[in-house]
């Protein structure tokens, strides 16, 4: 537990004062948290796309404590205080003695570092404070297992399912694995002196009770219909599922990453002493021929594409690929090198590609026969289950900070149950291994981080009424901007705030009311209808600032399943298809503000206290 301990705290002080982009996700959840703070009841005077348990444990203690940055900081790094000594007392149960020391460090790194992609760091909440409420649910729930693995009891199973419940009230992502160790836990785990049928009765209806009796809190508050809306994110459901189904562009970086990750599991066994050199040879030459492959079709993929761009211009709706290669280079050699740095940086985001996890459950399925501890390797097989089933949201897309911190163990318990000769030899190869991982974190820290060691920097400090933040310079002189301009129209600050996109963000920030209960737009909202969010907005047209957000453009990827395809199927954005109309009606008859000298790459300020009257859609 020491040592995940050290580098949370580490990561603590490091990404203090660093929320990403502030009128993105983090300043979103920053200012639905400050609602409920306040008095607001959740999912019908704010919006929240979630199940109800972190905002129900965050909400509660801000109402008590205050919900200014300093205030929420400390909840969430004490959150993420509760995963670390959690997740070292699972790894410490699953790789006795010294390993497990380095395994808990390299796994709480690489957590630490790969929780900024696309979001805010783990100490600082990340994108929702539901994705580190929901891994403290799910690996306490581990723990709780694994107690009971070692010593059943129907009190035991108990607990593993009303964990696993708690799971469930928290975030989506981790409903199947929780469900996967509650299942588990009722038909695999030793029946014990109760015998099966308690044990059953136990770890199900531990599940289902704590389930039932959040389900019953939000009907009391709302009603029965609304469960359905609350669950599905009040349209996030019907937008975005199936947005990570896989195509071959994808599939290709799986099969570079795993091409790596044999070649130098390899050579870090033949290192460390762990087996013969004549093994090595054939190892290196099959994972880099996997990996010379996915590279040759991805750099053939990416020279086609190029010269498509050069010839006709970027599509209307880029895909990812087509970001990943911009700008376009004149040279095919200056070409060739943007491909492979793109594709450096996607192997990346896949450190531990899924087809890993699947090869650990064939070899340890193959090996059933030779092993002698059946009941270690029925564990070990439930919890690469449980390792698959939590990267079933992302599926290849990139690999996920928890999916790692979980995988971290269980493939070296694997290891040593398939090789049990692994010991002294083994263990050093397994360190190496460690060290190596830590050099990928580093790495992504560099890349997606923020602070010390990192591209973006300690940034520049700015004042806001919440309290200071850090942030590159361009970020700070778009929330001046805005904050500026504000002042300039209201010097009050009591006339809400308006934003395309996450509006609730830059009401956080400037402390300006909003417009209630539109945090997200008119499509996500908990209003029935986007015409019948608009009128809200539209009733206090006259008192408003509108910010409208150009960075709200980029397309999305369509949810369908075409697996043959290189590039997904792209999608107008729920934004720019459903808020933009509504928006620019809103805006109409609204006078464009500007500050002399000064402008903004994405925002432009308006204000609407000359209009008198307001027509467009949904009047």
């Amino acid at each position: 537990m020491g040592a995940a301990l050290a580098v949370v705290l580490l990561h603590i002080a490091i990404a203090w004062g660093h929320p990403a982009l502030f009128w993105g996700d983090n300043g979103r959840w920053l200012h639905e948290l400050d609602r409920v703070a306040h008095g607001a009841t959740v999912y019908r005077d704010i919006y929240w796309s979630f199940p109800p348990l972190a905002m129900w444990l965050l909400g509660g203690a801000t109402r008590v404590i205050g919900s200014d940055l300093s205030q929420v900081w400390t909840l969430t790094s004490l959150l993420a205080v509760g995963i670390a000594l959690t997740y070292g007392a699972v790894v410490a149960r699953l790789v006795p003695g010294r390993l497990a020391i380095t395994l808990a460090a390299t796994g709480m790194l690489l957590g630490a570092a790969y929780s900024q992609q696309f979001s805010a760091p783990l100490a600082l909440g990340m994108y929702t404070p539901a994705a580190p409420v929901a891994f403290f649910c799910l690996v306490g729930q581990l723990l709780l297992f694994l107690r009971d693995w070692e010593r059943p009891s129907s009190v035991h199973a108990l607990s593993v399912g009303a964990a696993g419940g708690l799971g469930v009230l928290a975030k989506h992502d981790v409903w199947i694995p929780c469900l996967v160790l509650a299942i588990a836990a009722a038909t695999l785990t030793a029946p014990g002196r109760e015998g099966r049928a308690p044990r059953l009765v136990a770890a199900l209806g531990g599940l289902m009770v704590t389930c039932m009796a959040g389900a019953a809190i939000l009907v009391a508050q709302h009603d029965l219909a609304a469960l359905v809306d609350i669950f599905a994110g009040f349209g996030q459901l019907d937008e975005y599922a199936g947005v990570y189904l896989p195509n071959v562009s994808q599939l290709t970086v799986e099969v570079f990453t795993l091409g790596l990750a044999i070649a130098v599991a390899a050579m870090v066994a033949w290192a460390g002493g762990a087996v013969r050199a004549r093994r090595v040879r054939v190892a290196i030459a099959a994972g880099l021929v996997l990996a010379a492959a996915a590279t040759a079709l991805w750099c053939w993929k990416a020279e086609t594409v190029a010269r498509d761009v050069l010839t006709h211009g970027q599509p209307a709706l880029r895909t990812p690929f087509h970001a990943a290669l911009r700008p376009i280079r004149p040279t095919p050699e200056a070409r060739l090198r943007k491909a492979f740095a793109a594709l450096r940086l996607q192997a990346l985001r896949h450190v531990i590609p899924t087809l890993a996890t699947l090869a650990l459950l064939a070899l340890l399925a193959a090996s059933r026969s030779r092993i002698a501890n059946a009941n270690r390797w029925r564990l070990l097989i439930v919890l690469l289950i449980v390792c698959l089933s939590l990267r079933a949201r992302r599926m290849i897309a990139f690999t996920e900070w928890s999916t790692l911190m979980l995988e971290i163990p269980v493939y070296a318990a694997s290891l040593a149950l398939v090789w049990p000769t692994l010991r002294r030899p083994g263990v050093r190869a397994l360190q190496l291994g460690c060290a190596i991982l830590a050099l990928f974190a580093l790495r992504m820290h560099w890349e997606d981080g923020y602070g010390v060691a990192s591209r973006r920097g300690i940034g520049v400090a700015i004042d806001t009424p919440r309290g200071r933040i850090r942030m590159p310079p361009g970020l700070v002189s778009d929330l001046a901007y805005v904050r500026d301009l504000g002042l300039a129209i209201d010097p009050s600050g009591t006339r809400p705030i308006f934003a395309f996109g996450y509006s609730g963000a830059l009401a956080y920030f400037l402390d300006r009311p909003s417009v209630d209960p539109l945090s997200q737009g008119f499509r996500f909202s908990v209003l029935p209808t986007p015409d019948s969010a608009y009128r809200i907005a539209a009733r206090v047209k006259p008192r408003l600032i509108l910010v409208d957000n150009v960075a709200y453009g980029e397309p999305v990827q369509a949810a369908r399943f075409a697996p043959w395809r290189w590039m997904p199927e792209m999608a107008v954005n729920a934004y720019e298809r459903v808020d933009r109309p509504l928006f620019d009606a809103l805006r109409d008859g609204c006078d464009v503000v500007t500050l002399p000298r000064r402008r903004s790459a994405i925002f432009t300020v308006y204000d609407c206290a000359s209009a008198t009257r307001h027509s467009g859609a949904g009047s």
